[in-house]
Formats: structure tokens, C-alpha cells, sequence
């Protein structure tokens, strides 16, 4: 069995979307990748800034919320105060989580890096995708795309386990994680 290894490499920053007041509808809001800090007495509160894609319109996301100074370290208050861009890309990326408050993440475009299978050969493979981030991306068209399969052609596959991966679901159920395998046999 041959291991091949796929990378998901970002090309964008993942968008929510939400409502704005100002436009009077859903629209995505974009990182500005700025923080904010607000020192409470002896709390911090820290959002990350996002702005309206129509209007500029901003909201803030919260990421702590009444914690003590001795929390952070001095460097890591240092990043925050100094809008980080590193820092403020990781926490545009984790953003998952803002699904389970009632907002619409949009993934970023990705790209897919790492060798081309010709499924139409007699060989084994052990396909190790990775992603440094999770989101709601079907593995179906990853496969699609990185395989340059049709869905018929997928769906071939899959219904003759020709084509399964390690999670417990059923390979059409399962989304992007930070990492996966996926065995195929042609």
C-alpha cells in the first residue's frame, strides 16, 4: 500500500456571517485581524475585530471575557495590545465555534497540495490528509477534486469499499478534521 500525503493549504480567512444592523440584513463579516483589549479593574476582556463586507460596520467576538491580568503572560498581552497578525490569523481560523452561538461560518478557499492518484491503476493507497485548521468541509469533494473524480464515479467507489476512511462515520457524513486517512483500492 502506497501512503500518499495531502496538505489543505488556506488561501483565504474564513467569513461569518451574521446580521448588521447598519445594512439591515445577513451579511459577511471579515476579520480585520485588530484586537481589542479592555482592561476592567482587575479583568480583561479581549475580542477580535470584525467588519461588515457592505457597510464596515464592526463587531466585536468575543474571546475572553472577565478574566484576571495574571491570566496571560506578558508576552502573550503584548501580541494582543500589538494587533498580532499570527495571533490574529489563529483565532480568525478557530472560528468554529461561532457556529454554536447561531452564525454562519463560511470556509476559506483552500487549496489541495500533494501527488496526483491515477485510480484507474491496479494499486493500494493510504491517503493521509491534513489541515492545521477543522471546518465544515465535505471530504466527498476534496476527493472529488484532488481524485478529478465525477460523483457517479465516487459514488462507485464507496458503495464497493473501494474507497473508505479511518473515522467511525460514513465516509459521504464526514467532514474535514485535522487529520484523516483515507484508503482506496482501484
Amino acid at each position: 500500500m502506497e501512503k500518499i500525503i495531502w496538505r489543505v493549504e488556506y488561501t483565504s480567512l474564513p467569513r461569518v456571517k451574521k446580521y448588521c444592523k447598519k445594512c439591515g440584513k445577513k451579511s459577511e463579516f471579515l476579520s480585520s485581524k485588530l484586537f481589542r483589549v479592555n482592561a476592567n479593574q482587575k479583568n480583561l476582556d479581549v475580542w477580535l475585530i470584525y467588519n461588515c463586507s457592505n457597510c464596515k460596520t464592526t463587531w466585536k467576538q468575543e474571546l475572553f471575557s472577565r478574566v484576571k491580568h495574571n491570566y496571560f503572560s506578558r508576552e502573550m498581552l503584548d501580541k494582543f495590545y500589538g494587533n498580532d497578525t499570527e495571533l490574529a490569523h489563529y483565532y480568525t481560523m478557530s472560528c468554529n465555534h461561532l457556529s454554536k452561538t447561531g452564525f454562519e461560518i463560511l470556509p476559506p478557499t483552500y487549496s489541495l497540495i500533494g501527488e496526483h492518484i491515477d485510480i484507474y491503476t491496479d494499486n493500494s493507497f493510504e491517503i493521509h490528509l491534513k489541515s492545521d485548521y477543522q471546518f465544515d468541509i465535505k471530504l466527498m469533494s476534496i476527493l472529488k477534486e484532488k481524485l478529478c473524480i465525477s460523483n457517479s464515479r465516487l459514488d462507485y467507489l464507496i458503495k464497493n469499499n473501494k474507497i473508505f476512511c479511518n473515522m467511525d462515520r460514513k465516509i459521504k457524513k464526514c467532514k474535514l478534521q485535522k487529520e484523516q486517512i483515507i484508503y482506496l483500492t482501484t
